[in-house]
């Protein structure tokens, strides 16, 4: 009979974010059964910030470092709250295909050492690749989709040890509202609050588009008369909000964010509840949302409520848009996106502009109209409140393309070398680091010639920025502007540099 709960967030060796935003994961599930088995006792041990402290040192996978990191956390589990035995249920996070291999490290220690402990393994991950776990005897449970009642129904059922793992039928919640109000207080978790600078939640789940580079319809798959965006209603989402404020203040944190794939996706939803969520002191959200759902006056309400958002433009090629399958309307969307980046200016109000570049369909001339766009955008609009967040495409499994490369091969000349897709097994980092990015965009366009006119491009697009900022203003801060574009550009440099070196070493494109 399960007692007590260990959730663990596995370390990274790669994605270095993990020590400074808290994952929302742990929240909601130990929240969950804490309504409906009250006598469960939980702890958590957050490997990204006990690697942050220096408490775990892992520099790579070879079997020296993890005997190693074995050491390390038994130092960790000595300092739980409880021992661990045959009552205590191991559940580790496989979040991102990063963290492949150290779920598999993580499953490996707590079978060597803990051997009557059953352990399940659950993250989006599992949802993309169940099957990289179907053998893995350390494993006894995997859960797809969400969490919450999987596990809970795991629990009461009396989970025992397996030779291969059991995969848990995918269960999601459609109302909710019939979820417990997060009590950030009485959360294990809280442990480790003082470390974070950031805290997140969401206020819904899902997402109705079908962006061809997301793995959001990979989630719901199987499921019948899943709504595809779930939502508290307004006013308990304003409570939610305020309640993790009110936490989160009194662990000095000003930032706070919200996980949701699609952010007040309903006008209604979101007018409702921002009527209903009154700002509190001087803190601040960020958000990603649809450009194409908001409105000036949407716009002006969110701004006076301290939200800043981040579009998904991802292009301003109407082909590569109908490609990415992020609109079927190209050029209604980018007239939208020209008309908030508007009222953003007139409103003096900062937003952040996320595009996706090399995806699969990309061409010379699609690149090389995405960069005369932003000059043209960016540079000739004097407004300096724009972040720009470009991104390389990066293939991930579970996402329409990775599921449907043959047609992206056949009808565009892409090409997914082997390693990209796999890229997440391999213990050599550097491949770890660059396997992902593997994939040819077109006939027209190699990834060599594609890493190179990005680069050159995105290096002169901040060449002109700097002197546009020289003629515009003269002071100190002009300077910091400058310097960190120079920055920028020597890591650019840089980012081309290693990654040609890798597809050298792996004899890719030779």
């Amino acid at each position: 009979m399960i007692k007590k709960v260990l959730f663990i967030q596995p370390f990274s060796l790669l994605e270095k974010h993990l020590s400074t935003i808290l994952l929302a994961w742990p929240f909601y599930l130990e929240n969950f059964l804490k309504s409906k088995l009250r006598s469960l006792k939980f702890d958590i041990l957050y490997l990204p910030i006990e690697q942050k402290k220096n408490k775990i040192i892992l520099n790579d996978f070879s079997r020296e470092e993890i005997k190693r990191f074995y050491s390390q956390m038994n130092h960790l589990i000595d300092t739980l709250d409880f021992e661990i035995d045959e009552s205590t249920l191991i559940c580790i996070s496989c979040s991102f295909s990063h963290l492949y291999l150290p779920t598999k490290i993580l499953a490996k220690y707590f079978k060597k050492f803990y051997k009557s402990s059953p352990i399940v393994v659950g993250g989006t991950h599992i949802s993309a690749c169940k099957e990289d776990f179907k053998n893995n005897h350390s494993i006894d449970y995997l859960i797809q989709g969400e969490g919450e009642y999987s596990l809970y129904n795991l629990i009461i059922n009396n989970p025992k040890k397996n030779n291969t793992p059991i995969i848990l039928k995918k269960s999601f919640i459609e109302d909710l509202n019939s979820l417990p109000q997060l009590d950030f207080s009485s959360l294990s978790v809280k442990k480790y609050l003082d470390d974070f600078s950031e805290l997140a939640i969401n206020l819904s789940r899902g997402c109705p588009f079908n962006c061809h580079f997301c793995i959001e319809k990979t989630l719901i798959n199987g499921i019948d008369k899943i709504k595809k965006w779930r939502s508290y209603s307004p006013s308990r989402a304003a409570k939610e909000v305020e309640n993790m404020v009110e936490f989160g203040l009194q662990h000095n944190i000003k930032n706070y964010g919200f996980v949701d794939s699609i952010f007040g996706f309903s006008q209604k939803w979101l007018n409702s509840f921002l009527n209903q969520y009154t700002p509190q002191d001087s803190c601040s959200f960020w958000v990603e949302t649809r450009l194409d759902i908001l409105s000036e006056n949407i716009l002006k309400r969110l701004q006076k409520k301290n939200f800043f958002n981040w579009y998904g433009l991802e292009h301003t090629n109407y082909e590569m848009l109908k490609i990415m399958n992020k609109t079927n309307n190209p050029e209604k969307f980018i007239d939208k996106f020209i008309k908030i980046l508007d009222i953003h200016k007139k409103l003096n109000y900062l937003c952040q502009i996320n595009l996706l570049l090399l995806h699969p369909g990309e061409t010379r001339e699609s690149l090389f109209q995405l960069f005369q766009d932003l000059e043209k955008i960016f540079l000739n609009n004097d407004f300096d409140k724009i972040a720009l967040n470009i991104r390389r495409f990066h293939n991930y499994p579970g996402t329409f393309i990775f599921n449907n490369m043959k047609y992206f091969t056949e009808k565009y000349g892409s090409k997914a070398y082997p390693i990209s897709m796999k890229w997440w097994v391999y213990q050599d980092l550097f491949a770890q680091k660059h396997g992902e990015y593997c994939v040819r965009p077109s006939n027209d366009l190699s990834i060599r010639e594609g890493i190179t006119l990005w680069t050159k491009y995105y290096k002169r697009f901040n060449d002109l920025n700097i002197a546009r900022i020289k003629v515009k203003e003269q002071s100190f801060n002009s300077i910091q502007k400058i310097l960190r574009i120079k920055q920028d550009n020597k890591y650019l440099d840089e980012k081309q540099n290693n990654f040609l070196k890798f597809l050298n070493e792996y004899q890719i494109e030779v």
